[in-house]
């Protein structure tokens, strides 16, 4: 592959098996997503399998479907890598692609408040990127790269400014300048450093943290829609998680993501803070806490409440001009 890339060609073509978790055809469908044409196979999109028949000699039968699906079960990491062409996901990745690409082709179109997230850069190859949700469905996303854009920033969310309830601007380092700059403006900015102690100390290692994992559970709930960036969709799928030494969770540093090659998730983190609060009621990453220990269905219940509840009290706003 080194070799190849040497001869810089103009295109570039990668056939592969979903098996590997690293290295350049992993990353074309992951971290960099967003530079290649991601095409997938499964082997129920074999001539036989559609068919119902065994007209082509050597290709995979439903018969061989069935077969896998009893020897290795049909959640096992490698029937889905082998028969659904899924990449088995990382066990340290935050967010599987499977829900990341549902929340893009499945938007949710229930209503509901206006809030924003930025995260603010710095000068250099990283974006400031603001991020408007309605309810659960992602309506704008921008990213700037000028060493100063607060001037397109207010611009950019005038359309938005009667029925935007919060902005959740990334307060840390020059973000905080951001902030006073925009609440000067006045825009209802909350100002959120994910560097703080979270509210659930035992569980998290710093908000950061807290703030993702309400992510996660809005992403595997479907309660986020209009997902349609592939770049911010690629940042997403690169993002990893552990724990500590004292069992807390916590999400990969910056600078051990960039030893991995991934850039700064700016578009990510964007959308984390877009969804980290809601009007007053407890934020995901609350709820998450609060209801731990119930069973999956459980949780989605929760979060469905939440989201009619999100749909009645914007039911004014939803009913004027957009």
């Amino acid at each position: 592959m080194v070799a190849i890339k040497r001869l810089h060609p103009e295109r570039l073509l990668l056939s592969g098996n979903p098996f590997s978790q690293s290295g350049d055809f992993f990353e074309s469908h992951h971290g960099k997503r967003h530079l290649y044409n991601a095409i997938t196979i499964s082997a129920i999109d074999s001539p036989n399998v559609r068919e119902h028949s065994e007209r082509v000699p050597g290709v995979v039968t439903e018969r061989d479907i069935a077969k896998m699906a009893e020897d290795w079960g049909e959640a096992s990491p490698f029937f889905r890598a082998t028969v659904n062409a899924e990449f088995a996901e990382t066990e340290d990745g935050l967010l599987p692609l499977k829900w990341l690409t549902q929340a893009a082709t499945d938007p949710l179109d229930t209503g509901g408040e206006v809030h924003a997230g930025l995260d603010v850069a710095g000068p250099g190859d990283d974006e400031t990127v603001l991020v408007v949700r309605r309810g659960p469905d992602i309506v704008y996303q921008h990213g700037w790269r000028e060493p100063d854009p607060r001037g397109e920033v207010v611009a950019a969310l005038a359309p938005y400014r009667d029925r935007l309830i919060v902005l959740n601007v990334d307060s840390a380092g020059i973000g905080y300048y951001m902030a006073q700059h925009l609440r000067d403006q006045g825009l209802n900015v909350r100002e959120v450093n994910v560097g703080e102690s979270p509210s659930d100390g035992e569980k998290y290692r710093n908000l950061k943290a807290e703030l993702y994992w309400g992510l996660r559970m809005r992403f595997q709930s479907g309660d986020v829609g209009g997902l349609v960036d592939d770049l911010a969709i690629s940042q997403l799928a690169s993002i990893r998680y552990g724990h500590n030494s004292r069992g807390q969770v916590q999400i990969e540093s910056k600078d051990d993501a960039r030893k991995r090659g991934v850039k700064s998730p700016d578009r990510a983190e964007a959308i984390m803070l877009a969804f980290a609060y809601g009007d007053g009621r407890d934020s995901t990453a609350e709820l998450v806490r609060k209801f731990e220990g119930r069973d999956e269905q459980g949780l989605i219940g929760v979060l469905e409440l939440d989201r009619r509840a999100d749909m009645e009290r914007g039911t004014s706003i939803a009913n004027r001009e957009w």
